[in-house]
């Protein structure tokens, strides 16, 4: 797909390339990686940062994307394995002579290697592999020849927190404002401003629930760090918060391309996927 120009360099330095301000790419770029990856825009492939920068507005599947892969396996009559283990993947050098395999109903004769995959449901030849899952924590037993290829890269943590609270906006004494102030339901953070680090990432409003006959607000919020009930407080006042749910995601590190400092992006999990399909609609 040609897009080797957006993963061998920083978003930072991409749209500096296209003569986007450094005020922009601090204060808007910025706090659209770190709400998404956890990290500033240097930290990320060009890819990720524009993907981190879509509208806010956006079309969704009804009752789940996961429908879109479902369709996939249906539609290429595949055979799908549900609730089972993979423990083992070894490639299988054939004899010259070649072989015979049937999957299905599709049938070839091959000198080529193929891969053995030992599951919960026992041993299946296949013609290729696909390992969709980190390859030194996925916990699968692969050939040394395989992972030696990959090196092993550091993991560190984002925690997603979604609550309900009957405050219908943020405190605004928390971010230094007048008590009369309204607070933005939508916050997002930057690296600068002098201010020190800030608690969270994000924070953003999501929906209104009905709970005991009274309008309470769900939020997701994204930080580093679990956020402890006295911040929960802070952010919202006291005995304000009626339920939390906070989800640790591990995040994979990965370098991109050319670049000359050791950056990360997300491959593992997205913690805004998690928030999303563990929040209620929106009903406001």
């Amino acid at each position: 797909m040609e897009w080797s120009n957006l993963t061998s360099q920083s978003g930072s330095e991409f749209f500096r390339s296209f003569g986007v301000s450094e005020r922009h790419i601090s204060e808007i770029l910025n706090a659209a990686t770190r709400a998404t990856y956890n990290q500033n825009a240097d930290s990320v492939n060009a890819l990720s940062a524009a993907l981190a920068n879509v509208p806010d507005v956006m079309t969704i599947t009804s009752r789940g994307h996961r429908q879109v892969f479902e369709k996939f396996v249906k539609d290429a009559n595949a055979t799908l394995f549900l609730n089972s283990q993979v423990s083992t993947l070894r490639m299988r050098v054939n004899m010259s002579d070649g072989f015979h395999i049937k999957v299905k109903s599709i049938k070839w004769n091959s000198n080529a290697n193929t891969w053995t995959v030992r599951s919960t449901n026992g041993s299946i030849d296949y013609r290729n592999a696909v390992l969709a899952a980190p390859i030194h924590t996925s916990q699968i037993s692969l050939p040394e020849s395989l992972t030696v290829q990959v090196p092993e890269r550091p993991h560190e943590s984002i925690f997603t927190t979604v609550l309900s609270t009957n405050s219908s906006y943020p405190d605004p004494t928390y971010f230094g404002l007048k008590p009369t102030a309204r607070a933005p339901r939508t916050i997002l953070t930057t690296a600068t401003g002098g201010g020190g680090e800030p608690e969270f990432l994000s924070l953003k409003y999501h929906s209104i629930i009905r709970a005991n006959g009274n309008d309470e607000y769900v939020v997701k919020i994204l930080s580093e760090e679990r956020l402890p009930d006295e911040t929960l407080e802070r952010l919202f006042g006291p005995e304000s918060v009626k339920w939390v749910r906070t989800h640790e995601v591990r995040i994979l590190s990965l370098p991109f391309g050319s670049a000359k400092t050791h950056n990360s992006d997300r491959t593992v999990e997205d913690p805004c996927s998690y928030a999303d399909d563990h929040l209620p609609p929106y009903q406001a």
